[in-house]
């Protein structure tokens, strides 16, 4: 039977995830979209991370030493989803040959600051 006793806790709790998934995904579209990285399955992982983090915390592990021993192993992980993106989806570059982008940091918020409504004159 439903308990109209656990709807508060149940509304704030959905609300808490709902906000850390948008403060994880708020940037990654722009900076993704702006550098031409591609936005792949980076939600995914970190769920799993997430996951794999409660996991080692049931086993005893401590949350933080759980994270650091599961950042390397998502490291490779991602690394080896990202070449399999690359070398499937991308193989080609860009269609005027280029494939890959080299930008000073001036370059990029250059690149940054055109992204407003009134950039007129950006390239």
């Amino acid at each position: 039977m439903f308990s109209l006793e656990l709807l508060p806790d149940a509304i704030v709790a959905g609300a808490l995830v709902g906000c850390f998934y948008a403060a994880v995904n708020i940037g990654l579209p722009v900076a993704f979209g702006l550098l031409d990285v591609p936005h792949v399955a980076h939600p995914a992982f970190l769920v799993l991370g997430s996951y794999g983090a409660y996991v080692l915390g049931q086993h005893g592990w401590d949350s933080l030493l759980s994270g650091l021993a599961l950042m390397p192993v998502f490291f490779v992980l991602r690394v080896l989803v990202y070449r399999f993106y690359r070398e499937t989806f991308e193989r080609g570059g860009w269609r005027d040959g280029t494939s890959h982008i080299v930008m000073s940091p001036l370059e990029l918020m250059q690149r940054l600051s055109c992204t407003g409504p009134a950039s007129h004159g950006c390239i």
